[in-house]
């Protein structure tokens, strides 16, 4: 590369404008934090997998491995790879070093650094790729405020985060500036991309190489040489290697056999992933009009990019057809061009050597990602409208023609469809019909803006602040009606918010057990029958003695010997998924089943007779026409005794007799004693995995199946001494947990290092260059040094 280009590369960079944007946007995310506004669907459920780790870390002193609240115990692995980031982690390792209780502030202080890496991002790509100062901050602010993660956080925000970070690194590398960044773009991949988004992240990584190369066509020696001496270059591309390879590895189960992967986890008693990357539509012509209409296609699918930006990326297609513009462009029409329709387009090729690739036909990797696209594209229609002041008029001439379109556009699809929105029928968040009017109207400012001012005002650069306000005003305004009035003008949303927030709080757990009780039957009065099994649970069982449980809940998440109980029991037929038979009327009417799965009913307690057996079909006959299941449960052992008995009275011994002296989501530790004379069979309702380990009086104990889903301990008369411990889990997990922790201390001393620094040169030209001075110019004596 040369010296002119390597020039260009930092000339549009202004550390001071970065520094402003970052300020701006510390003040409204905070300012919107304080208002505390409600979260719903899928961010509220990230809410409560964080809220679960954080409290588990900073009582526990360790990461959960297993989740005994959710779906009757699951592998936390999932909560790791589906919603951790590195901003978590480091949220996480700094609450516990300060014993932060707050976990919603926690919460909200990751999402505050990822978005602030999004602004980061943007500002340095656009400086790039974009000549004129107020591009890349229009670009910044058009980026971050168009992000909304109150409803949705995968899709609308953890999936482009680090997006175009990773286009900046890979774009330095394409222009020659060293190996390092392409080694820089495989590292943030890794930290930026959720376990199941890296593969259509890449997907769109390797399409944007290739279309540079073509476009391009750069010297294949400037894309092998280093930057940094020898060896740091080297060791970075090793490093990113070894990364690549990693994901490569974990790639690879997903890619090849996504079905024989999901088997394999749900096997060892954790989670489906099939079912998180297979609903939410498809691309189809209509839902194009969500990156120019303020709401959403589908519920809390928001890929609203500005109606400036699509007026700008217009006026760059006819006025601006640079090669870098090129690139960004072709890429969102492959983007979008995968997943259009319910069938045909570009993906048809990989599907015929990638069948699971239909998977990523998701709407929601499509539309976020072309969004930023299209966001960094306008730049280049910014750039030539702000540079090119010789044709100012006759531009602005042709950005009123197509703002008098876009309008026209927007009365034709609403009068076709009776003035009322064409595709959000089954969203919840309440937009104004209006309202992309209002947005319009912003436009027409501008444009009447750009008209009124005089060749003296625009000499001095005028029109460049003006569009910058009117894109401000343009995205607050967004920003304001989806995360502010939309959930104030949805009541439920807040009833449901008010009553949960504070179950998933560190603080609850730290009250006397009496003080927790009221808690929780306050939270569950002021619940629906469905939401009552997040919030009791949340808090943690009740020392094990009673779980007011509803089952019904994302089902998808059920292990595969808790679903095995639900099909046995239901005598389901082979064929059908768990939404199909795990609903309101075949399991809550069925009063045996929800006692057998702890549903109002102790989940550690002693069992007088269970049915003994060792055969697989007497277990499934006797589960499938029982009339009790609790108090007789069904235990599979090497010594059976008989299975018809089974009486219908109760007889599970009172769980007094138990002890609970430490209860975690790895651990519980137990105190029992068991009657003389009793059959000795501990059942505890927590899902069975080969990941638990089990000892008696210190001592090594075989865990038996019980109800096929559960676990149980074979005890003999007397003190007992019973420990539970689980030691699965994945070793991606254990390797992500401690990546995650070897860099919030890389982090925190970089912060310490520059903070320190700054520091002390600011004590040393305070104190130390006046006193130097005064040393060597005594006063009275002349300033002037002797010869």
């Amino acid at each position: 590369m040369t010296a002119t280009a390597s020039k260009h590369v930092t000339g549009n960079y202004f550390p001071s404008d970065l520094v402003i944007i970052l300020s701006l946007h510390a003040c409204l995310f905070w300012t919107l934090a304080a208002a505390n506004l409600p979260l719903a669907h899928d961010t509220m459920i990230n809410f409560q997998m964080f809220g679960t780790v954080y409290r588990e870390f900073l009582l526990s002193d360790e990461f959960p491995l297993w989740l005994p609240f959710t779906s009757q115990g699951v592998t936390a692995d999932f909560a790791y790879a589906f919603t951790f980031t590195p901003a978590f982690y480091a949220a996480v390792f700094l609450g516990k070093l300060f014993s932060v209780t707050d976990t919603l502030l926690l919460f909200r202080f990751g999402l505050y650094l990822e978005e602030t890496l999004l602004i980061y991002g943007l500002y340095q790509l656009s400086s790039l790729f974009h000549r004129h100062r107020i591009s890349p901050i229009i670009i910044g602010i058009t980026g971050v405020l168009s992000v909304s993660w109150g409803t949705q956080i995968h899709w609308n925000f953890h999936l482009i985060y680090l997006y175009p970070l990773l286009l900046y690194h890979t774009a330095r590398y394409l222009r020659g500036e060293g190996l390092e960044h392409l080694a820089f773009a495989l590292i943030v991949m890794t930290l930026g991309g959720l376990f199941y988004t890296q593969i259509f992240i890449a997907a769109t990584l390797g399409a944007f190489v290739c279309i540079w190369l073509l476009l391009f066509r750069p010297q294949m020696p400037s894309l092998l040489r280093f930057a940094i001496p020898n060896p740091g270059g080297q060791v970075i591309v090793c490093v990113a290697l070894v990364i690549a390879f990693m994901n490569v590895q974990f790639a690879r189960h997903v890619i090849d056999g996504m079905q024989s992967f999901t088997s394999l986890r749900q096997a060892n008693g954790s989670v489906g992933l099939d079912i998180f990357l297979t609903y939410g539509g498809y691309v189809s012509p209509v839902k194009f009009m969500e990156f120019i209409y303020a709401a959403p296609v589908r519920f809390a699918f928001v890929a609203y990019s500005g109606l400036f930006s699509i007026l700008f990326v217009t006026f760059a297609l006819i006025h601006a057809r640079t090669k870098a513009f090129g690139v960004f462009v072709l890429l969102v029409g492959l983007v979008l061009l995968f997943s259009l329709g319910a069938s045909g387009g570009v993906a048809e090729i990989a599907y015929r050597f990638f069948p699971t690739m239909d998977k990523f036909r998701h709407i929601g990797f499509v539309t976020p990602v072309a969004k930023i696209l299209l966001i960094v594209a306008s730049g280049f229609g910014i750039d030539h409208y702000l540079e090119n002041r010789s044709a100012r008029g006759r531009n602005t001439l042709f950005l009123t023609s197509l703002t008098i379109a876009l309008g026209a556009v927007f009365v034709m699809v609403d009068a076709e469809h009776g003035w009322q929105y064409a595709y959000a029928s089954d969203s919840s968040l309440d937009i104004p019909f209006a309202f992309h009017y209002w947005q319009w109207a912003i436009v027409v400012l501008f444009v009447l803006l750009a008209f009124g001012l005089g060749t003296k005002l625009v000499t001095r650069d005028i029109l460049g602040p003006g569009l910058l306000v009117c894109v401000l005003l343009e995205m607050m305004s967004y920003k304001f009606m989806l995360e502010w009035r939309a959930p104030a003008m949805t009541p439920n949303w807040f009833r449901h918010w008010q009553s949960l927030r504070h179950a998933y709080d560190v603080r609850p757990l730290l009250y006397s057990s009496m003080r927790r009780r009221e808690i929780e039957q306050d939270i569950i009065h002021q619940l629906s029958p469905m939401e009552v099994w997040g919030a009791r649970n949340s808090l943690g069982y009740g020392s094990l003695s009673l779980d007011l449980c509803f089952p019904v809940h994302r089902v998808d998440m059920i292990s595969t010997p808790f679903d095995s109980l639900i099909r046995t029991r239901l005598a389901v037929t082979d064929g059908q998924s768990p939404q199909e038979y795990f609903t309101l009327g075949s399991v809550v009417n069925d009063t045996a089943l929800m006692a057998a799965i702890g549903c109002e009913t102790p989940k550690l307690y002693l069992a007088r007779t269970p049915v003994l057996t060792d055969n697989d079909a007497q277990v499934r006959h006797i589960i499938n026409i029982a009339a009790t299941l609790y108090e007789t449960p069904v235990v599979q052992t090497s010594h059976p005794g008989w299975y018809d008995a089974m009486p219908t009275s109760s007889s599970a011994i009172s769980a007094d007799v138990i002890t609970i002296r430490r209860f975690s989501a790895n651990q519980l530790i137990a105190n029992i004693e068991v009657p003389a004379g009793s059959n000795r069979f501990l059942i505890y309702l927590d899902s069975l995995h080969p990941g638990w380990q089990a000892q008696i009086d210190g001592h090594p104990a075989p865990i038996l199946p019980a109800n096929i889903a559960f676990k149980a301990l074979e005890l003999t008369p007397g003190y007992h001494e019973v420990t539970f411990r689980f030691t699965g889990g994945s070793r991606w997990t254990a390797a992500t947990i401690w990546i995650n922790y070897l860099l919030t201390i890389v982090l925190l001393l970089t912060i310490v290092g520059v903070y320190g620094r700054y520091m002390l040169s600011r004590i040393t030209s305070l104190f130390l260059r006046p006193n130097s001075v005064r040393s060597h110019n005594p006063e009275g004596a002349s300033k002037k040094p002797s010869q």
